[in-house]
Order: C-alpha cells, then structure tokens, then sequence
C-alpha cells in the first residue's frame, strides 16, 4: 500500500481540477499550495484551483455564505479576500457553517480559505435549490444551531 504524502503531482492535480496543465502555469501565483520551481511543480495535497467570483453579485453575508457552500462544492477554494471580508469575518463564516452541519473539515494538509473542508449532505441538497431558498435555509440552519445552543 502506498504511503499518504504530503504532496502530490501535477498529474495529479490536474486530474482533481479538470483542468489544464497551461491554465494551471498561467495561474500558479494565485493558487496557495502550489509551488513552481525551476519548472518543478510542488503541490500541497488538498489544494484547490480558486473559485471564479465573477459572476457572482457578493452583497451581504448571505451571498457569501452560499458562495463559500457554492466553491467546496465545486472542489474550489474561495477564501476571504475573494468575497471582500476580513480574515476574522471569513473563519466566523466558516465556523458558522460548520456548526450548521453543512461543511466538515477533510484532513487535507493544505488550510487555506476553503481548501479543508467538504461539503457534507446537507449542503449537497442547499445547492440543488434554487440560490435565494438556499441561502435563507442556510441562515435559518445556523440560526437553529444557535437557538439550541441557548437552550442548553
């Protein structure tokens, strides 16, 4: 059996993101966890290539919450200077969505914004709905967690 390492190929890595070798050079300064050489790739197992904002309206707390549910989904990495918050706003995001039950950590070497953690069943569902119903069942989520936390 072989060992779990820290690090994985390009191959590798392309095979997770579906995309291409030149895609990949072209954005290696923007992707944390890789790492390009002297023409060598090193790539931190668990890294992810970054999550297009684009075309995506970021107005409030909610379209954020949905867009860091939206890129784990898609095996994209969105992190707080992505959806124009402080890094202290982005980790209460994440814990909020964590204690939901809508992401879980994944044991991936690479920490960076969403980078370790994955979707769990829950938040699959969220995501097959339309993108308001989505986002206001996240927020009644989080706020039912924070309900029972009060009662107990």
């Amino acid at each position: 059996m072989k060992p779990i390492s820290k690090y994985i190929t390009i191959e590798e890595f392309i095979n997770q993101s579906g995309l291409k070798q030149e895609t990949i050079y072209k954005n290696r300064n923007n992707i944390p966890g890789l790492k390009y050489i002297d023409g060598n790739y090193e790539i931190l197992e668990g890294t992810r290539f970054p999550f297009n904002t684009r075309n995506n309206k970021i107005k409030n707390s909610e379209d954020r919450r949905y867009l860091i549910l939206k890129a784990i989904g898609e095996f994209r990495y969105i992190d707080e200077e992505k959806l124009h918050i402080s890094r202290r706003e982005f980790e209460k995001m994440i814990t909020q969505l964590k204690q939901a039950r809508l992401i879980s950590e994944n044991g991936s070497h690479n920490h960076y914004g969403t980078n370790g953690y994955s979707l769990e069943m829950k938040a699959e569902e969220l995501l097959s709905m339309k993108k308001k119903n989505a986002e206001r069942m996240v927020t009644e989520l989080i706020a039912q967690f924070l309900a029972d936390v009060v009662k107990n």
